[in-house]
């Protein structure tokens, strides 16, 4: 008995020794944050910040107000491949309460929102596809706030029902809070186009089919004013 007992203590010693000295993984350090770069308050300014694919993770530090005017931080990214985006938005400032929306720019409407009266927002998107466009947009529902938003990708996965942004009344006030977002697209800036006609002759074309209209003859030269912003 006491041969077997020594034997064990050996290799129960040995089996100690081998974990001690076996192989560990230590975890990779989270990205660096990146700073916000403003002017992004509209689906025109987002600035892009490349393509996300399973795998892919940053981290973005910025700030929005709740009443001032930095209202919307956008950020744009393409897919590269099915994914599943997930996200922890957290505020610098205790008691601040910050949301986040997913917002399709080819159809100009928010497809998703992430907006609990928690402090912290966590959630998660799925994308079926690559090529997909998409903006995060960082909003604040209550007090102004630094912030640091840390968004992974992972292979894709359904979204979850709660982001949906046409279901309950919470998500409805969001929604108007940030409509903004979607309006500050410029209009186009045209300035007139001046052509020289005949000496005599004046008139006005027809943007659609390019024919010259309304021709009349004038005692004085006239040049052909084209208002491309109608």
């Amino acid at each position: 008995m006491s041969s077997f007992l020594q034997r064990s203590s050996r290799a129960f010693a040995a089996l100690a020794l081998s974990a001690c000295h076996g192989t560990t993984v230590t975890p990779a350090p989270p990205p660096a944050p990146l700073d916000e770069a403003e002017p992004n308050d509209s689906a025109f300014q987002a600035s892009w910040f490349g393509h996300l694919s399973p795998g892919s993770a940053l981290a973005i530090a910025g700030h929005v107000t709740f009443d001032g005017d930095d209202p919307y931080d956008g950020f744009a990214f393409t897919t590269a491949a099915p994914m599943t985006l997930r996200f922890v938005l957290t505020p610098a400032l205790a008691g601040t309460d910050l949301d986040l929306c997913v917002y399709d720019p080819d159809i100009d409407e928010f497809v998703a929102c992430f907006d609990s009266p928690d402090g912290t927002e966590i959630g998660e998107i799925g994308f079926p596809a690559a090529g997909i466009d998409f903006h995060l947009v960082v909003s604040s529902a209550w007090a102004s706030s630094s912030y640091l938003l840390e968004i992974e990708a992972i292979p894709y996965l359904p979204s979850p029902a709660n982001a949906d942004p046409s279901a309950g009344a919470a998500h409805k006030g969001t929604l108007a809070r940030v409509a903004g977002y979607r309006d500050g697209r410029p209009e186009a800036e045209s300035e007139p186009v001046r052509i020289p006609l005949a000496l005599g002759w004046i008139g006005e074309v027809d943007l659609e089919s390019g024919r010259i209209e309304r021709l009349r003859f004038a005692a004085y030269p006239e040049v052909l004013v084209l208002d491309w912003s109608r």
